[in-house]
């Protein structure tokens, strides 16, 4: 794991940088940015550095301030990457709302400075903690949406054309619709 390296409020110009790119400060004001960024801490990771492994129990999440990373996720003996973040990113939101296992592991791709926040600091900013709470939600919400129409998607692909003659096969129903009608 990268190790601490400074207080964010040590480096304004890193702190309004992020506050342009990072959708969970959405809605923040600047001084609940600065309440948050004053419980963060700035990581430095090195290149193929695992930051967060699928499995571990988690009570932090990080924020992409430089650097790119990719997502993994574990399955049938390979890793498969869900995604490449970049300066704006986030990632780890869920440990804050549950301290579980993290459903994915992170590695740094390039050289990379994060931003890390631990859950036991919520209780510090409460006002805060209660739009970052929101934000979480929505992005929580929004990937969900994306996951549910990969889903569908892939189902859609994996389907032979005699599968699609079914009639009880629900998720064929709109496909064939949508074929009609366009």
């Amino acid at each position: 794991m990268a190790t601490h390296v400074t207080s964010m409020l040590d480096d304004d110009h890193l702190m309004r940088k992020t506050l342009k790119l990072v959708h969970l400060f959405d809605g923040f004001s600047e001084r609940d940015a600065r309440d948050f960024l004053a419980w963060a801490k700035r990581f430095d990771a090195q290149p193929f550095e695992p930051i967060i492994r699928e499995g571990e129990h988690g009570q932090d999440m990080f924020v992409v301030a430089a650097g790119r990373l990719r997502v993994l996720k574990s399955g049938g003996g390979n890793d498969e990457e869900l995604a490449t973040l970049e300066p704006g990113d986030s990632f780890g939101e869920i440990a804050l709302l549950d301290s579980g296992p993290r459903s994915a592991s992170v590695v740094a791709i390039t050289a990379s400075t994060l931003l890390r926040f631990e859950r036991r600091n919520l209780v510090k900013i409460p006002e805060v903690s209660r739009k970052l709470y929101r934000n979480i939600a929505a992005m929580v919400a929004s990937r969900l949406r994306d996951t549910s129409m990969r889903v569908i998607l892939a189902k859609a692909v994996a389907v032979s054309p005699e599968e699609l003659e079914e009639e009880d096969r629900p998720f064929t129903r709109p496909r064939r619709q949508i074929a009609r009608s366009g």
